[in-house]
């Protein structure tokens, strides 16, 4: 339970440092690594202390009334000052408030007056990769107030952060971006950012701060045109203790004038996966920001031996054996000096730095570049050794898979499961196999690559990608009945809506080989349900078809014609009944656990297979929620 008052102070440890929270009476104040970064009223929930904070209320009063709903996304969570504030001011507002530490996370729940959910909901993770997984329009506010010693990370200042951002807001939505201004900050490049994505920016400051008479903070305010009206925001602005000003575009532009936008590029960022967390590397991916967050500075004296000791508390007993061996390589790397001592450098080599991973990258350029035999050899010799060793051959207690996604994995457990052990491979080894079949075949190598094609369905055996690639090789040697197996087999387990067009579509083509015109029509029609995308293509096809077998289709097949059709011709309806009945029971059993990033692949699928609007409001209905 929230407290309201105490007569010391309470100190404890977060995930990257110390916090204390002061109180006086109903008062209290955070700070951070003795930096003060929030304060709160038990008495008065809408009090603000600091300024850049009611220069962002004063936008967001000047948008919506006390009786209006709008949603907030806050990139740094903190105390959840902002959260707080709007959320007993506009009682109908919903907010996710986005903090990184986890501890720190937990401590503001525990000792700070915040509202429950659905009111604010505390989110523990990265602000920027949260944002880039939130569904287009999903809120009304993004506020940005994150700082890590006393400055914004990058990767949450570059164009492409404001790229998502403006995605994820709704048409009549705001961002407000808190940036520091003076010293070694520069808020002209938050903002040459923001105006290189955004038609409307204008910016709130003490005057004496933009014209950098002393540091101070400057709020940035981007929006489509016509969100704002910036002479009811100044004359807001006027009435508080301490008056701001806006600046206008007009002006602002002249304030950055020359000022480079940083990139993604040019800090070095990688935007995290966005696939489901199921994939090998993910655990490496997660140990890797933890150690990513530690790093001393190269500066530092010492820093390559205390980075070093670091690495090997975090990761050295890890039990996850690919973890571990992570450690001891980025270890060895850091002591040769092979890779640079900045996060990012040491991430990229933690996650994928093995021989493997490298030789995969390098084969993608070389692809690229049409060098095929440079990148089969390049392959073969990378994958030679591992599977000479038979290191991720099945043994009668042990199977070795690669999954795409929590529903692959789920599917593969109630379609094949059995009593062996399920043992992930590295997705190097998946991507060195598909990548070696698919240049072997391009060099008209076929029979190798239909054993490289028969592996990696092995390895992936609901996966749609790995099983379209055999039918490729086996329609290339001239065996059609065998690739017609492999499609009436995907098509009986397959499960997402590319996977399924795709394998309509190759299906259509080999109806329409075999003379069976209406259930190439039939199969065509299928296609495009589940992958719009393809009508130029299909439609081309299908009137070629017709032109060249007049009277032969039936141009509008009801939905129980494809039916029949496609059971005369022993075609799967896809989704199977049991592919679909797995799929509900995990969105069902997913959501009962209250294990929100899961539930949202099983049900997204759902409303994939039925376009029931329902279901789509169920999705909704979730967005932003944490797990429990």
């Amino acid at each position: 339970m929230a407290r309201s008052s105490s007569s010391r102070d309470l100190i404890f440890d977060t995930d990257v440092g110390s916090a204390r929270i002061r109180w006086d009476g109903p008062r209290a104040t955070l700070f951070l690594d003795g930096v003060e970064s929030s304060a709160l009223d038990a008495s008065d929930p809408t009090y603000l202390e600091f300024e850049y904070m009611q220069h962002m209320s004063a936008v967001v009063h000047s948008l919506w009334g006390p009786h209006e709903r709008f949603r907030a996304l806050h990139l740094g969570g903190a105390a959840c000052a902002l959260a707080c504030a709007w959320s007993a001011s506009h009682t109908r507002s919903r907010h996710v408030a986005v903090e990184i530490d986890r501890l720190l996370a937990q401590a503001v729940r525990d000792h700070f007056p915040i509202p429950t959910s659905p009111q604010v909901k505390i989110r523990v993770g990265d602000g920027r990769e949260i944002m880039e997984t939130v569904r287009d329009g999903a809120f009304d506010v993004i506020a940005r107030d994150a700082f890590a010693g006393g400055v914004t990370p990058d990767h949450l200042r570059t164009i492409e952060c404001a790229i998502h951002a403006r995605r994820v807001l709704s048409s009549g939505g705001v961002y407000l971006v808190n940036c520091a201004h003076g010293g070694h900050a520069n808020a002209r490049q938050d903002i040459a950012a923001l105006r290189a994505v955004f038609p409307f920016v204008a910016s709130i400051q003490d005057p004496k701060v933009g014209r950098g008479g002393r540091r101070g903070n400057v709020v940035a305010l981007a929006c489509e045109p016509g969100v704002v009206d910036a002479d009811e925001v100044d004359r807001s602005l006027r009435t508080l203790a301490l008056p701001a000003r806006i600046t206008r575009p007009s002006q602002l532009e002249r304030w950055v004038a020359g000022t480079p936008a940083l990139t993604d590029a040019a800090i070095g960022y990688r935007p995290a996966r966005l696939t489901s967390p199921i994939e090998e590397g993910d655990q490496r991916s997660l140990v890797a920001a933890s150690i990513m967050g530690r790093l001393v500075s190269a500066a530092e004296p010492d820093a390559t031996q205390r980075n070093v000791r670091m690495i090997m508390d975090v990761a050295g007993d890890d039990p996850d054996p690919s973890v571990r061996d992570a450690a001891v390589r980025t270890v060895r790397h850091l002591v040769e000096g092979t890779i640079g001592s900045d996060a990012p450098s040491v991430g990229e080599d933690f996650v994928a730095g093995d021989a493997l991973s490298r030789a995969v990258a390098r084969a993608k350029g070389l692809l690229a570049e049409k060098d095929l035999p440079a990148a089969s050899e390049l392959l073969s010799r990378a994958l030679g050794p591992i599977d000479r060793a038979g290191l991720y051959r099945d043994t009668p207690t042990t199977e070795w898979r690669y999954f795409s996604s929590y529903v692959d994995r789920a599917l593969h457990n109630r379609v094949f499961g059995g009593d062996t052990v399920l043992m992930l491979v590295p997705n190097a080894y998946f991507e060195a196999h598909l990548l070696l079949s698919l240049a072997q075949l391009s060099q008209g190598r076929k029979e190798e690559a239909l054993a490289g094609a028969r592996r990696i369905v092995e390895l992936a055996p609901m996966g749609a990608r790995a099983r379209l690639h055999l039918v490729k090789c086996l329609e290339e040697l001239g065996r059609a009945d065998e690739a017609i197996e492999e499609l009436r087999e995907l098509l009986s387990i397959a499960h997402d809506p590319e996977g399924l067009g795709l394998a309509y579509y190759r299906m259509a083509s080999f109806q329409w080989q075999a003379g069976n015109l209406l259930a190439a029509e039939a199969c065509y029609v299928c296609a495009l349900r589940f992958m719009p995308s393809m009508a130029p293509t299909v439609s081309m096809e299908m009137a070629v078809l017709s032109m060249r077998n007049p009277g032969s289709l039936r141009h509008g097949l009801s939905g129980t014609q494809i039916v029949e059709v496609l059971r005369a011709h022993d075609i799967p309806v896809a989704p199977t009944d049991e592919t679909a009945g797995i799929v509900y029971d995990c969105a069902r059993a997913s959501l009962d656990a209250e294990i929100f990033p899961v539930a949202r692949n099983f049900i997204g699928l759902l409303g994939a297979f039925t376009g029931d609007d329902v279901i789509m409001n169920v999705i909704r209905s979730i967005e932003g929620e944490p797990d429990r």
